[in-house]
């Protein structure tokens, strides 16, 4: 039986070896930074819904966006046996992040 195509994400199929230490090591530090940040960003979201502050696309848009970074982030987890795929997609990731906590800081 041979094994279905993943794709060309590159998402690791049964046959393909493990990814590489060093890449691994850099998208999960990269990744906890920006999950470390991203509580940051939640807390502020949490406390305008607390608090009723802000205008009323704030809280909806800012998890939109939200959500949009952490798909980016699962996609670069999935495709990490292709480098400039997993590191795109972190970065664009980061990008999300950069543009919720902008966001944050001006309308909050």
């Amino acid at each position: 039986m041979t094994p279905m195509p993943t794709g060309s994400i590159g998402i690791p199929g049964e046959h393909d070896p493990a990814p590489q230490h060093g890449r691994m090591l850099l998208l999960s530090a990269w990744t906890a930074v920006l999950v470390l940040i991203g509580l940051v960003a939640a807390a502020r979201i949490f406390a305008a819904i607390l608090l009723n502050s802000g205008p009323n696309w704030l809280v909806p848009t800012s998890i939109a966006i939200g959500s949009f970074g952490v798909v980016a982030a699962v996609v670069a987890f999935a495709s990490i046996h292709r480098a400039i795929w997993a590191y795109s997609a972190l970065g664009v990731s980061t990008a999300a992040l950069a543009a919720n906590l902008a966001l944050l800081l001006n309308y909050l």
